[in-house]
């Protein structure tokens, strides 16, 4: 019903690779299809643009009246992206919006885009986004949204970002040399979840050091980065589970649920309890996948002090829809496919296992982003500490599970660090 014990099943690895480009290629692909192909700046463009002499530019708060006044800009005039998308024709612009360029801000840039691509349609071609909406606008005006932070937080915050990080991403580069080499389906698919891991970690560290953590594209690639590491890692256990514990897979060796069937269905005609218990299981997760579609993106962002440095700490809008809108829908779809490959016999329940560790990959990723957003978004220092206090205590347990069960693998790479050296 499966591969030999130790052995990785055949054609999955293919299939993951294009799991993989498909789960970064087609949330870019709706980012430009919606909202990247609209023109727009940055803030200091835009502010460049304001105040240039004999500037008609006028800058223009697209957010909603409820946003507006939880978040006040008075600098801009208000003309609700609500009230643009709606509009027929040119001749339904107000008097103050015609014939001047404008420059319209949203919560984190998304609306306003959308609000710009319907002016292009009606013909105003002098209309641009703002590049990260009210979010980035504060985060270049540090004297905006300030928030004061006392010094345990700074320190928590200091110590996120760098001891720790540096521990759990060393940790997760001597993990990946122990398992290097080895040819078991879950060392080898946790040898993989240490490497994604470690991409999108870099990609974080250099958007902390290099960018301040205001590039978008890093910080989706770090995201990216946890869903492909985090459904490795669900593969590994799976499979662990399968042929280390269950032996559900191996056609010679009695499931460790026989006793409870009172029988084997390998052996004997009869319904499989593994398998109906995973047919039931697997549409209850999909059900639960779709948690995070009614958390509704919030434009969470403040200017701060650390240690006597002005700092600003958001969390962009565009990737809260990454976590909360695309990577649900993701979720479900993968484990909707698993679910159906139950179905189709043992080469499906082969296929079935990467589809549901793809799903539980960014089901996981949701659920924790979500969670710590709900928690802390009024303290982001909290959110960032925890973040990475999460995944230091991941990674550590990934270690020391490594280091108990298969301390052969440990000893054959510590033997190898020699030549290495040489």
């Amino acid at each position: 019903m499966g591969a030999e014990p130790g052995q990785a099943p055949p054609r999955l690895w293919p299939l993951a690779s294009a799991l993989v480009v498909l789960a970064a290629g087609l949330p870019l692909l709706l980012y430009w299809a919606a909202i990247g192909r609209s023109p727009s700046v940055s803030p200091d463009e835009a502010r460049q643009f304001i105040a240039a002499p004999g500037s008609q530019t006028m800058l223009v708060d697209a957010r909603e009246p409820a946003e507006r006044a939880a978040q006040p800009l008075p600098e801009a005039a208000p003309w609700p992206a609500s009230a643009i998308l709606v509009m027929r024709s040119a001749a339904d612009v107000p008097a103050p919006f015609q014939n001047r360029p404008l420059l319209l801000l949203c919560s984190g840039g998304v609306t306003s885009a959308l609000a710009v691509q319907r002016l292009e349609q009606l013909g105003l071609t002098q209309a641009a986004s703002i590049r990260g909406g009210y979010q980035s606008w504060i985060a270049t005006a540090p004297a905006a949204a300030w928030q004061p932070t006392t010094r345990p937080e700074q320190l928590a915050l200091v110590v996120a970002v760098a001891p720790i990080k540096l521990i759990y991403m060393l940790l997760a580069l001597g993990l990946m040399v122990v398992l290097w080499g080895a040819a078991e389906a879950p060392l080898a698919a946790l040898r993989w979840s240490m490497l994604f891991f470690l991409a999108g970690e870099l990609c974080c560290g250099i958007n902390i050091i290099a960018f301040n953590e205001e590039s978008l594209s890093l910080e989706f690639w770090h995201s990216w980065g946890m869903v492909v590491s985090v459904g490795c890692l669900a593969y590994a256990v799976v499979e662990a589970l399968d042929h280390g514990l269950i032996h559900y897979s191996d056609p010679r060796v009695r499931c460790a649920f026989a006793k409870v069937c009172q029988g084997c269905a390998k052996v004997q005609a009869g319904p499989c309890l593994v398998l109906r218990l995973f047919r039931w299981t697997v549409p209850l997760l999909a059900i639960m996948a779709a948690m995070p579609l009614a958390a509704q993106p919030a434009a969470v962002g403040y200017n701060t002090a650390i240690f006597g440095l002005t700092r600003n700490l958001m969390h962009p809008v565009i990737i809260q829809l990454y976590e909360d809108r695309f990577v649900p829908i993701a979720a479900m779809v993968l484990l909707g496919a698993a679910w159906l490959l139950l179905w189709a016999g043992a080469g499906g329940l082969r296929l079935s296992k990467v589809f549901l560790a793809a799903g539980l990959g960014h089901l996981s990723f949701a659920f924790m982003r979500l969670t710590l957003l709900a928690y802390f978004q009024n303290d982001l220092v909290w959110f960032v500490f925890w973040e990475e206090a999460t995944e230091l205590m991941l990674v550590s347990t990934l270690v020391f599970g490594v280091w108990v069960v298969r301390p052969d693998q440990v000893k054959r790479a510590a033997a190898r660090l020699p030549a290495l050296a040489g």
